[in-house]
């Protein structure tokens, strides 16, 4: 009966740790989809690359995410088939140092990508691409693998008839790509 407990103890401990880690959403054209998961990999560039889930992934699906693998996400059912009636939407928020390589970790001099797919509507897909003295932008925590980090930003990009938004309040374990060159 103890070891029961201890059980249900870690598995309530577990799910209020990974529901508390990730808030946010990704807004296209007043479509908003909720974060309910977010996965960070270092990748080259260096870049930290946040994939925005809708969902939480199995380990497969990180495991596809950490080698840049999205393809799969155009096959993903729907995590509410009243708003999205032909698969997931998804995103990522990207920081980059690739001018900046000594610079690694400060926002100030990142570029920052926000990428949106199937939010607003079926097929679609926006991108906004800015610098990060322009976008408010925080990140905690050391940039190395199995290291925990933080990312918040908050900002929107108008483009001719679309609006992109974003409201991130970030965490996740940092995982090394594995992404084949």
């Amino acid at each position: 009966m103890k070891q029961f407990c201890l059980s249900i103890l870690f598995l309530v401990g577990l799910a209020t740790v990974s529901g508390a880690q990730t808030m946010g959403t990704l807004t296209e054209n007043g479509v908003s989809m909720d974060v309910k998961a977010a996965v960070a990999v270092l990748g080259d560039g260096p870049a930290l690359t946040v994939y925005l889930l809708p969902f939480q992934p199995t380990p497969d699906e990180t495991a596809k995410l950490q080698a840049g693998d999205t393809f799969w996400l155009l096959d993903k059912a729907s995590p509410d088939a009243k708003k999205w009636k032909n698969g997931s939407p998804f995103g990522s928020f990207k920081l980059g140092w690739g001018m900046e390589k000594e610079s690694v970790g400060d926002t100030k001099k990142a570029t920052v990508y926000v990428y949106s797919y199937n939010v607003g509507a079926e097929g679609s897909n926006l991108n906004a691409n800015k610098f990060g003295s322009d976008v408010p932008v925080t990140l905690t925590g050391p940039l190395k693998e199995g290291q925990e980090v933080a990312v918040t930003s908050k900002g929107s990009e108008t483009f001719s008839k679309s609006t992109l938004a974003w409201d991130l309040k970030l965490k996740s374990k940092v995982l090394a790509s594995t992404k084949k060159k």
